[in-house]
């Protein structure tokens, strides 16, 4: 998508999947599980889905996750069953990535000494509707 529509147009898709990822989410009755073991909460399917491939993509590598999902589709297309589920598409991802980037597929993130600052943003794919308030000097 990135490609064909540009850099600033994927920016505003992810902010807008976000926001309703965001408000979608806010009404639910359920807790949130991880991805992988969603059931029925098509805000969280489609949108957080979406920002979670393309941060995917910026953590191991855009190639990697096109074997991952190429590969997936290879072994399980026209297949019967046992039917794939998200947890096969996850081993083949995190068999794409290398050692480094494991922990960033659990979300963990780690760093060799203490750091200046801390904080995430948003619209760089990580999840938090006020940015402003989420880095702050050690």
């Amino acid at each position: 998508m990135e490609k064909e529509y540009g850099r600033e147009q994927m920016k505003r898709f992810l902010e807008f999947e976000l926001d309703n990822y965001l408000r979608g989410r806010g009404g639910e009755i359920i807790g949130e599980q991880p991805l992988y073991l969603v059931e029925n909460q098509p805000d969280i399917h489609y949108r957080k889905g979406g920002v979670v491939m393309y941060a995917l993509q910026d953590y191991i590598g855009e190639g990697k996750v096109n074997e991952a999902l190429a590969e997936f589709i290879d072994t399980y297309a026209f297949k019967g069953a046992p039917y794939p589920t998200s947890k096969d598409l996850v081993k083949l991802l995190r068999q794409k990535a290398q050692p480094e980037h494991q922990s960033t597929m659990t979300f963990k993130i780690r760093v060799a000494e203490k750091p200046l600052s801390v904080g995430i943003d948003p619209l760089n794919k990580l999840i938090d509707r006020k940015p402003e308030d989420n880095v702050k000097t050690l």
